[in-house]
């Protein structure tokens, strides 16, 4: 995948190291003697994992894409003229969409007045329905209920979708689209997310990300056209990549594929399949979350070859995928997505000769694609794919106890859900691609461990050629950084003035000293510094919190270990900033008082994953949107920004708790 056409810049992250100097036990005191400095260790990390989802910020503002609800209500008084209006352009919006929608997902979408059917199924004139759509069978066939909310401003509460619910949950409905372009409450959240059918979300963030010229087509929705948007072209690597995978499958049934992240993986991928098994063929796609599973759909959709039609099928457990809180409901899956085991044996044996079908799959789920391969299944079984591509491949390693799989008397053995892809007699694929940025191998003392220990045991690991195959394709991160593939970084230690900090720390009001320590006061000022200027690193020959405008930080994500911790960054981030720069200019970031010294304003906002996938979406793009001249929007997160997921160009990454992993 190409990268960012603007470079990241510096980065700067604190990582907390005990063996930096620190306060002792957190306790405040002054210490005898001439200043000092306390060492803020600071990574400033132009971050090579940074990957576009979609077309950039300043492309965004040509088409007007982010003001559309603000034109909307200055065009429209009324909201029910505006909604109206609304209602017309997601008509045409999901009749024309190049990707996820349009054609190949609804073969015709009507309003609900206009819909044929409406009168000789009972139905009246307004029960809270928008719009109809009728799926084409590559989709499931059947009808979509659908309808659209167009909120400029606050939330989407449960009596805003009440009758929307209750109206499709009828055999009429097979399936169902929600446009939100508001968060929802918790309420609304929890009945769209128990619906059933499967209620799909259709997000703000979404349509702000659509290539169209919404100014253009606000009186006239026929108007409305999609820019055409320039699939990818391989890069010599990646073509290198394709041609050598593709050549190590004519010899072998299993490979690996080891890439960098940011390098395109998804994309790759995309051309191995469509090389292998093209139209008419077969190919299971394993991801190790919902949201990643998502996101590698819209990929494929955008940059596949149009000439060899795409069929999508979603296969997941009706739980989340990971068990974790860090991963997105079901309804956040723009595809049609099944649960039930019976039809996803159903869809699974029908065939498409004018398609390639992909089966879009969660690890976690996978034991239902092997049921339904099994010889046992009422349908007949499954065909075997003609390529099975495990992304995240690094996942499927481990040590797993033989005896506690023996199954019992005529049963199959258990395996964990993320090594069951090994099996070819449970998960039958005619090729299998191993997919990773970090593979993951065990030792030989680490084997011999395991040997010596009580009971027989399977290792999996990367190293192994009977379960993963050769290595077929590998670019280290080096090399990638050589190639100029990926942006390298570098390490800064800058020193932090001791009095400013104390005397900050001594004026912040506190809620719990249990939560915030001094050290955390001393890496916040230490990172603002390294923001604003990472170029120099000692009070000495540096103005504190300056802005050098050539480097300064403008988007930033910082990741703790803990949802608590990150909350007490969004906290106490700018308490910080502002007594320290109260404390050395005498004036706040945002205040002037005639300083010759401009000082880097901080926005901070803090994101988790138990908020909704609506709320992080929209957070993402806020620090997407803008470039502001002297400012900083910093995204801090615990467990949700995940392995895979596509964010913004960065100018910096701060780890602000230690790392383990050498990568």
């Amino acid at each position: 995948m190409p990268m960012l056409s603007e470079p990241p810049r510096d980065a700067a992250t604190a990582d907390g190291s005990p063996n930096r100097p620190r306060y002792p036990g957190g306790v405040r005191r002054r210490w005898p003697g001439k200043a000092q400095h306390r060492y803020c260790s600071v990574n400033a990390r132009h971050t090579p994992a940074v990957r576009e989802l979609s077309m950039s910020t300043s492309e965004s503002a040509e088409h007007g894409q982010v003001d559309l609800l603000a034109m909307l209500a200055e065009r429209y008084e009324s909201p029910q003229v505006r909604g109206a209006a609304f209602e017309r352009l997601m008509q045409r919006a999901l009749q024309r969409h190049p990707d996820v929608y349009g054609p190949q997902r609804f073969a015709q979408v009507w309003r609900w007045a206009e819909w044929p059917e409406r009168e000789a199924l009972g139905y009246g004139a307004d029960i809270g329905i928008d719009l109809v759509a009728e799926q084409t069978e590559a989709a499931g066939g059947g009808l979509c209920a659908i309808q659209t909310k167009a909120y400029a401003t606050g939330r989407v509460d449960k009596g805003a979708v009440d009758s929307f619910i209750s109206a499709s949950a009828t055999d009429d409905f097979t399936a169902r689209l929600l446009v939100l372009t508001a968060p929802p409450t918790a309420q609304a959240r929890l009945m769209i997310e128990k619906a059933s059918p499967r209620c799909e979300v259709l997000h703000r963030s979404d349509l702000e990300s659509w290539p169209v010229n919404w100014a253009e087509c606000l009186d006239d929705p026929a108007r409305l056209r999609f820019a055409t948007e320039d699939r990818h072209t391989p890069k010599p690597f990646q073509a290198e990549a394709v041609a050598k995978v593709v050549a190590g499958f004519a010899e072998n049934d299993r490979g690996r594929l080891v890439l960098p992240c940011g390098t395109g993986k998804s994309v790759v991928s995309l051309w191995v399949a469509e090389q292998m098994a093209g139209i008419g063929g077969r190919v299971l796609y394993l991801v190790p979350s919902i949201a990643l599973m998502n996101q590698t759909m819209r990929e494929w959709a955008s940059q596949r070859d149009p000439a060899i039609p795409h069929r999508y099928i979603g296969v997941c457990s009706d739980t989340r995928a990971g068990h974790t809180a860090e991963d997105a409901p079901l309804v956040e899956l723009a595809m049609p997505v099944t649960t039930d085991p019976e039809r996803i044996t159903a869809q699974l044996t029908a065939t498409d000769a004018s398609a390639m079908t992909v089966v879009f799959c969660t690890y976690q789920s996978l034991s239902l694609i092997a049921d339904a391969q099994s010889d046992a299944s009422l349908f007949g079984p499954v065909p075997a794919f003609d390529l099975a591509i495990c992304d995240e491949a690094h996942r499927t390693t481990g040590i797993e106890e033989i005896a506690a799989r023996k199954p019992a008397s005529g049963a199959q053995r258990t395996v964990t859900p993320y090594s069951l892809i090994h099996d070819p007699s449970r998960v039958r694929a005619a090729k299998r691609l191993y997919m990773t940025a970090t593979p993951r191998v065990y030792t030989e003392s680490a084997r011999s461990r395991v040997q010596k220990a009580a009971g027989s045991f399977d290792v999996f690991s990367m190293d192994d050629p009977a379960v993963y195959g050769p290595e077929m394709y590998r670019m280290s991160f080096g090399d990638a950084v050589e190639g100029g593939h990926l942006t390298d970084y570098k390490v800064l230690v800058i020193a932090v003035a001791e009095n400013p900090v104390l005397d900050a720390y001594d004026n912040i009001a506190i809620d719990d000293e249990h939560q915030f320590k001094i050290h955390d006061a001393v890496r916040f000022a230490g990172c603002w510094d390294g923001l604003a200027d990472p170029t120099t690193t000692t009070p000495e020959n540096r103005v504190t919190g300056a802005v050098n405008h050539d480097h300064a930080a403008q988007r930033v994500i910082a990741f703790t270990n803990r949802i608590r911790n990150s909350q007490l960054v969004e906290r106490y981030w700018n308490p910080v900033i502002e007594a320290v720069a109260g404390a050395v200019h005498g004036r706040s970031p945002s205040g002037g008082n005639g300083a010759a010294a401009e000082l880097l304003a901080c926005d901070i906002r803090h994101v988790d994953g138990n908020k909704n996938a609506l709320e992080r979406a929209d957070t993402i793009a806020w620090l997407r949107a803008g470039d502001p001249e002297g400012a900083c929007r910093i995204v801090t997160n615990a467990r949700c920004l995940s392995e895979g997921i596509d964010i913004p160009a960065l100018d910096a990454v701060i780890f602000l708790e230690p790392k383990q992993s050498q990568v």
